[in-house]
């Protein structure tokens, strides 16, 4: 039960981040009832990409975060962080599994978040839709490198530091906590970095279950 409230509290702080990004697209479409779009580049968007700086998304440049906004989503994200905190803390002799693997790996909390990300599809399918809704693109039920990037890191070229995290030798790929692959529907040529998905090896359901044996991972 431990175990289950803390990642449901970690969850939440995925569902906030998604409902942040969520109604900044929203914002940033003012056409989404637009049977074609996605299926053009429209002379509004040209516009704004000829705007953009570099390394930021053209959804802050047609629609930038508010002040309020962000402080509104900053107080939910600090308040959940609390909760988690506060769950912690009524349980000072155990350590959940999840928060075990991210210690024993050394993983940080910016990586323990793209690993939920992209586990989130494989335990509530609602996800998927998200995701697709997101990328602009109903087929794909993934997130992207990009759309993780936009979920967790401020806009600028700072956030490019971060696609270390998706290199063979960082931790995630390395243990296979993650693997960034060209998902179904993306055409023949093989995208960017930035474009591939993310998501987690199979066994990870198994190990959710506690069905599955964690190789040579001792007791995690």
């Amino acid at each position: 039960m431990f175990d289950f409230q803390y990642l449901q509290m970690l969850l939440m702080r995925v569902d906030i981040l998604i409902h942040r990004e969520v109604k900044r697209w929203q914002r940033a479409n003012a056409d989404a009832a637009d049977l074609l779009r996605g299926q053009y580049i429209s002379d509004a968007e040209v516009n704004a990409l000829l705007k953009q700086p570099f390394g930021s998304h053209w959804r802050y440049m047609v629609a930038p975060p508010t002040a309020a906004e962000g402080e509104v989503y900053g107080r939910s994200l600090a308040r959940t962080d609390e909760q988690i905190a506060q769950l912690l803390g009524r349980h000072p002799d155990e350590t959940p599994r999840l928060l075990h693997l991210q210690q024993a790996f050394g993983l940080s909390d910016l990586e323990r978040d793209i690993l939920l990300l992209a586990l989130a599809p494989a335990l509530d399918l609602r996800y998927e839709r998200l995701y697709g809704y997101l990328l602009d693109d109903a087929t794909r039920k993934r997130p992207s490198v990009n759309l993780l990037l936009d979920l967790l890191c401020p806009p600028g070229p700072e956030r490019l530091h971060h696609l270390a995290l998706f290199s063979p030798e960082g931790t995630l790929l390395k243990n296979e906590f993650v693997r960034t692959v060209a998902e179904a529907g993306m055409g023949q040529a093989a995208p960017a970095e930035y474009g591939r998905c993310a998501r987690p090896p199979r066994w990870w359901a198994g190990w959710w279950a506690i069905t599955c044996p964690m190789r040579n991972w001792g007791n995690l």
